[in-house]
């Protein structure tokens, strides 16, 4: 864990510890980063690695003195957050979920091992047996999918506690939103356990059906389902929309989209949730709703069935029954996040779909997005990923927890930049400017190397291969091992690396590192985008808003140009 005054000392700094690590090979880097964390003061621009032995941790540090990526190299500009955590509903769960966390992580342990316990007496099988167990198949039935998300969820939320990070509001997709209300305290342990398993045996008794995830507007997918049986599930994005119905139904609407030239993919559940099919569910659910003391909220929940504060509503059982039959409106909620000044988006589950979603919905722009879990990497490294990433981004990370059992070492001194500078007047020269996705690192610039390079570069960090040679060009970014967060966080680098206005689906347009090389440099040689605007030229442009035009900005807008104004006063401070 490093920190610095400017981008410059902390890649020195950097490189001094690299130097130290070869002076003393048998330096334990759990030592040294405990040692960072507890007797350095934190400063904004930071830096952390992420690393599984010494030699990995050399390359990662040789990454951030250089100022390139290097998979487990984590980079961030420090600044004041308020933070969302964001619950995953049905559908992302998976066997063996928590599993590593359990053996690595004893707070977790104990917290999942206490949340599968209440639900002791109702259900046959625990959420342990069935995700850690021999009853793995029974992973994706209804009831035991949705307790076995609450689970972990709960188990990652005393977990992050514990780390010292805690929400500001919290939002949970669908079910996730049992969570939700839990982590604000209006549902007991025991009462959230009663009501998941009521919800989930109400919906699993429910008659077959299918839900698919499009990608298309809402108003795109109503061109298509205006005369079908076919519900809209959940708006998750502008270009996100689930739909549910029977699975004739649903698969007829698969196959006239896939006509059309879109894509729709198919979720693992075995039930049209959020739809008219629930109906019939209804009655028995409110029967067990009725009979749960509910409890005031003792921080915001954003209910994703109306997109705003849940507030009192939250301790009824009419809310509940809505929350089941109407559909998820995540986007909204996202939205009202961002309008409540949320600037730090952090999914709590077993993928990074919702921070994805979060990121589209906004823009990427209003503020930092974060896993504590990713689909397809080991689930020690990704928590202590997300750590480290919350903690370069300002959360209050509480490190010398998160870095039990080092002890302190002697570490080489802070490489104060003893130079002075006047600031241009002029065009000058640039400044690292924080990003969202890609901390304040000097971002490989399309001058700087090759199209093909930076592509492959990018993705091997992302990946966490060393060697960006082992990167196989030809082969899908899925195959390779991408997740929906891993696509938004590459599309990012992308566009800071070049300068284009990238689409979101530009990764699954171009969906092989060759084909998106290709893109790009067909992109750049037709020089679509303008060269971005000086220092100058955006200090003038801001000397001719007024209050009005301000108020009137959008509030991921007015974040960015605080952004803005914050990198301007750090180089004038520096550079003074």
């Amino acid at each position: 864990m490093l920190s610095a005054r400017s981008p410059a000392a902390l890649r020195a700094q950097a490189a001094r510890l690299r130097d130290h690590l070869a002076a003393v090979p048998a330096a334990d880097p759990l030592d040294i980063g405990y040692a960072l964390a507890t007797s350095r003061a934190r400063l904004p621009y930071r830096a952390a690695a992420v690393a599984t032995d010494t030699d990995g941790f050399r390359t990662v540090l040789d990454g951030i003195a250089d100022g390139v990526d290097a998979p487990g190299a984590v980079t961030g500009t420090a600044r004041d957050r308020r933070i969302a955590f964001l619950f995953d509903g049905q559908g992302t769960q998976r066997t063996g979920m928590g599993r590593e966390l359990h053996r690595s992580f004893p707070v977790f342990a104990a917290a999942w091992d206490e949340v599968s316990d209440a639900f002791a007496g109702q259900l046959e099988h625990s959420p342990t047996d069935v995700f850690h167990g021999a009853h793995g198949e029974l992973a994706n039935d209804t009831l035991y999918a949705q307790a076995g998300l609450f689970t972990l969820e709960v188990a990652l939320l005393r977990l992050l506690d514990h780390w010292g990070v805690r929400p500001d509001v919290v939002v949970g997709h669908s079910v996730g939103e049992v969570t939700a209300a839990h982590a604000a305290g209006v549902l007991t342990l025991t009462d959230a356990t009663r009501l998941i398993v009521a919800r989930g045996r109400a919906l699993q008794a429910l008659p077959p059906g299918a839900m698919t995830a499009v990608d298309g507007s809402l108003a795109e997918v109503g061109a298509f389902t205006g005369s079908t049986d076919l519900d809209v599930a959940a708006v998750n994005g502008p270009t996100g929309v689930v739909l549910t119905g029977s699975p004739d139904d649903v698969a007829a609407f698969e196959r006239e989209w896939a006509a059309a030239g879109r894509r729709a993919k198919r979720l693992d559940v075995g039930h049209a949730f959020h739809s008219r099919h629930v109906d019939g569910a209804l009655d028995d659910f409110r029967t067990v709703l009725e009979s749960i003391p509910f409890g005031a909220a003792q921080l915001p929940v954003v209910s994703t069935t109306t997109g705003r504060e849940a507030a009192d509503d939250l301790a009824t059982p009419e809310h509940w029954l809505r929350h089941a039959r109407r559909p998820v409106l995540f986007a909204d909620a996202v939205l009202e996040l961002a309008d409540r000044g949320v600037n730090m988006f952090v999914a709590v589950g077993p993928s990074g779909a919702l921070a994805s979603a979060a990121s589209e919905n906004t823009g990427g722009d209003a503020g930092t997005y974060h896993s504590v879990l990713r689909a397809r990497a080991g689930e020690e490294t990704a928590a202590l990923t997300a750590a480290a990433e919350l903690h370069v981004h300002g959360a209050p990370v509480d490190l010398a927890v998160v870095l039990d059992g080092g002890r302190p070492v002697d570490l080489p001194v802070y490489p104060f930049q003893h130079r002075h500078y006047w600031l241009a007047s002029g065009p000058g020269r640039s400044t690292p400017t924080a990003s969202p996705d890609t901390g304040w690192g000097e971002e490989p610039e399309a001058g700087d190397l090759g199209i093909a390079e930076i592509v492959r570069r990018s993705t091997a960090a992302l990946l966490g291969v060393t060697d960006p040679a082992d990167v196989d060009t030809d082969s899908t970014f899925f195959a390779l091992g991408f997740d929906s967060l891993a696509v938004q966080r590459l599309r990012n680098r992308l566009t800071s690396a070049t300068g284009l206005d990238l689409p979101t689906s530009v990764l699954f347009d171009h969906d092989t590192p060759a084909a998106l090389t290709a893109y790009l440099e067909d992109r750049l040689g037709d020089g679509a985008d303008d060269d971005p605007p000086t220092v100058l030229e955006l200090l003038t442009e801001m000397e001719s808003l007024d209050a009005a035009d301000i108020a009137a900005t959008p509030a991921p807008e007015r974040a960015a140009i605080a952004d803005l104004l914050d990198t301007l006063s750090r180089v004038w401070k520096d550079h003074r």
